[in-house]
């Protein structure tokens, strides 16, 4: 991933959907929609994508039985799916290009393998270096 696309991730139009509340937990603890999916172990970005690129209503079923099947949901389906109208009407119609997170994508150029080696091996030569410098 660019530094590009990193910090389209504060502007993506997909943030108002994924920060907004879901509701009050059992807990007293307040649920956005971006919790909801990390919790299930989903990519929030990804899954948002996916929602909005689906008919309206079955985006609403879809993120209704994902509230309600939460683990220490309290609530039930059809309290979930008005929920979920409430929440799918914020996505917007179309999103901004690079807002996906993934295993697919590339963090950046430090995390190459082959360059996390590199530069350990220059490290250590410059150590050796400058080791045998102060020997003389």
């Amino acid at each position: 991933m660019s530094a590009a696309e990193i910090f389209s991730l504060s502007s993506s139009n997909l943030n108002p959907f994924l920060f907004s509340e879901v509701g009050i937990e059992a807990s007293g603890q307040r649920l956005n929609v971006v919790s909801l999916l990390a919790r299930q172990g989903e990519d929030p970005w990804r899954e948002a994508e996916r929602l909005a690129a689906m008919p309206v209503e079955a985006a609403v079923e879809c993120l209704g039985r994902a509230i309600a099947t939460m683990p220490g949901s309290h609530w039930s389906l059809p309290a979930a799916t008005v929920i979920a109208g409430r929440l799918i009407a914020i996505l917007p119609a179309k999103v901004t290009a690079g807002a996906t997170l993934g295993p697919d994508r590339h963090v950046g150029w430090f995390t190459q393998p082959w360059i996390t080696v590199a530069v350990g091996l220059a490290l250590m030569l410059g150590f050796f270096a400058f080791r045998s410098w102060l020997a003389f």
